[in-house]
């Protein structure tokens, strides 16, 4: 779990949102169907990205445990 949390924080989360947030124009009603279309192949994507991720991060938290 921690593992995630840093892999989270290190893709820098926030800059992303407010990527995705920042094209947002609540008057223009057409164009919710393409922000949420990017909203979710982004989350998609990034779901995929820690899924392959995960396999080789399972050990870090073992790693700083034997060491000390």
């Amino acid at each position: 779990m921690a593992a995630l949390a840093v892999t989270g924080k290190s893709l820098n989360v926030s800059v992303a949102r407010a990527t995705l947030a920042g094209s947002y124009d609540p008057n223009n009603v057409s164009e919710l169907r393409s922000l949420y279309l990017q909203i979710s192949v982004f989350s998609i994507a990034v779901g995929i990205f820690i899924a392959a991720i995960g396999p080789m991060t399972k050990d870090w938290e073992t790693v700083g445990r034997t060491s000390s």
